[in-house]
């Protein structure tokens, strides 16, 4: 009886060792007394000790893992994260932290955060509250300011943005501090980029509307006082962008701007505020000041150019003594000298950029001058035959002469091309009038000549462009010039077909009377060439 007991007895004794392995005899297992139901009990007690021991072992393993993952995470996060006891030493820095703060991860643990975290104010340059103090002090997460650099080891400066909470435990007891940060070198960048770009043109790169807005409020004060103002207006500028291109009109714009901030103190605000205007506001100038400023940009126009284009400027200013002016009424005496001077200068300018426009298409097609003079006489002779006022015949040579003053937008190529001319190169030429139009009526006295020019491609049908008028809608000038224009293109030669003859070009144009063009006029042109003998 005791030995079997003794044996159950040695069993329990391995459980504090993990020794459950030896089994009872196979005899033991098969009695039917005592001994055999204490056997039967503390065989079921070894298997399920050893079970729990597995499920253990099992859930050790898997929290082993998690943390192994959990730490792995931690250490490739592109965050820097920096963990810390209760005591504020360090316990943790990943692999982005050592980066940004110059110091190896076995070169910190156990050091004082305060010692390898140092940050100051990027505008004042002083050190910031340590962020662990903040946490422990107020028990919350904190984030700093924008305006932050982290200084490393070794003295370099970045840019960072960060968050730092408290660690808690179960209980809720705070047991240490985690500090993620990150390098915002980039988003800086991208953000005062578009800050810059919310406040400067960026054809110029002077100061846009807003910005002069902004300085206006904030310089209206009596410190500023005298506030000088100077409007300014590129002259000719619409009219250049329909003869020669944006480009050409953009290139103004900034030699423009190049002359006011050569001209202008540092602290003056020089800025684009309309689309060939511009504003310049300045501190503690007096009217006689604000003038001699514009005098010298004046002298400095002067030796400004765009290809052959002179860049032409209107000037105005006025002055702000005290508060009781309001800014407003200044500004409008400003703009209102300015369109004084512009009545005076840009008629001049816009003609000299006709004459420029003239010059630049005879230097482009060779033999131009005396071919578009002759339809211009041609045009004369058959208004005297139509018995047009002398005032009209005058409006009817100045039109014939300029019709195709809009070609000088045009990709030369595209005029002289052999071959047959594809959609958007007709489209192209087909949008001439129309900048002949625009060219011509921002001249004063040239307002009907532009209207004629605008319609010389309409049809007595209807079918013409740009506006499809019909018959008599269509002014008599522009129906003179229709039939001329094509009588000199068929009977010259072109890269395209070779000249008609004076019969073939005259047989063309009447099977056109009365579809493309006015029968009436067509009669008397006929007339004109046989009395007169033209070729």
């Amino acid at each position: 009886m005791t030995f079997p007991i003794q044996i159950a007895v040695d069993q329990v004794k391995q459980i504090p060792n993990s020794l459950l392995e030896t089994k009872f005899p196979e005899h033991f297992n098969n009695r039917r007394d005592e001994v055999g139901e204490l056997v039967t009990a503390l065989n079921k007690m070894n298997n399920s000790i050893n079970n729990i021991i597995k499920n253990v072992n099992v859930k050790a393993d898997t929290i082993m893992e998690e943390n192994k993952l959990l730490y792995s995470t931690l250490m490739s996060a592109s965050d820097g994260i920096i963990s810390t006891d209760k005591n504020g030493n360090v316990s943790l820095v990943n692999t982005t932290a050592e980066k940004l703060l110059g110091w190896k991860e076995d070169e910190v643990l156990g050091k004082a955060f305060d010692e390898i975290f140092n940050i100051v104010d990027e505008k004042t340059r002083e050190k910031c509250e340590s962020p662990l103090k903040i946490v422990f002090n107020t028990k919350r997460t904190t984030e700093l300011n924008y305006n932050i650099l982290l200084i490393s080891k070794k003295g370099t400066e970045t840019p960072i943005e960060d968050s730092a909470s408290p660690i808690r435990n179960s209980e809720g007891f705070i047991i240490g501090m985690i500090l993620i940060f990150r390098d915002i070198s980039e988003k800086k960048k991208k953000n005062e980029k578009i800050q810059y770009l919310s406040f400067h043109d960026q054809l110029t790169k002077l100061h846009n509307r807003r910005f002069f807005e902004n300085a206006l409020a904030r310089m209206d004060i009596e410190e500023n006082y005298p506030l000088g103002f100077i409007i300014a207006d590129v002259n000719g500028l619409k009219l250049a962008n329909d003869a020669f291109g944006h480009l050409v009109g953009d290139k103004l714009l900034q030699k423009a701007a190049y002359v006011m901030k050569k001209s202008c103190k540092t602290n003056d605000v020089i800025a684009r505020i309309g689309g060939d205007e511009f504003a310049i506001l300045l501190p503690k100038t007096n009217l006689r000041g604000a003038e001699l400023l514009v005098e010298k940009m004046q002298k400095s126009t002067y030796f400004e150019k765009v290809g052959s284009i002179n860049l032409s400027i209107s000037f105005g200013c006025a002055c702000k003594n005290t508060c009781s002016n309001k800014i407003a009424n200044i500004f409008k005496k400003a703009e209102k000298n300015m369109y004084k001077q512009k009545l005076c200068e840009s008629q001049n300018i816009k003609l000299n950029i006709i004459n420029i426009i003239i010059d630049t298409m005879c230097e482009k097609f060779k033999g131009i001058e005396d071919y578009y003079l002759k339809i211009s006489n041609l045009c004369e002779m058959v208004g005297k035959q139509l018995n047009l006022s002398d005032n009209d015949i005058e409006d009817l040579r100045t039109a014939a002469l300029l019709h195709d003053i809009g070609n000088i937008s045009l990709d030369e190529n595209i005029l002289n091309k052999p071959d047959k001319l594809t959609n958007l190169e007709r489209f192209e030429i087909q949008h001439h009038p129309e900048t002949g139009y625009h060219i011509l009526n921002s001249v004063n006295n040239m307002a009907k000549v532009s209207e004629y020019v605008l319609d010389h491609h309409e049809r007595w049908d209807g079918k013409g462009y740009p506006r499809g008028l019909k018959g008599d809608k269509i002014p008599i000038q522009s129906r003179i010039i229709s039939i001329i224009d094509t009588y000199a293109t068929l009977i010259n030669e072109k890269p395209y077909r070779k000249a008609f003859t004076k019969e073939q070009t005259i047989e063309i144009i009447r099977k056109n009377s009365g579809t493309q063009f006015d029968p009436a006029i067509v009669q008397e042109f006929i007339k004109v060439l046989e009395q007169n003998n033209i070729h």
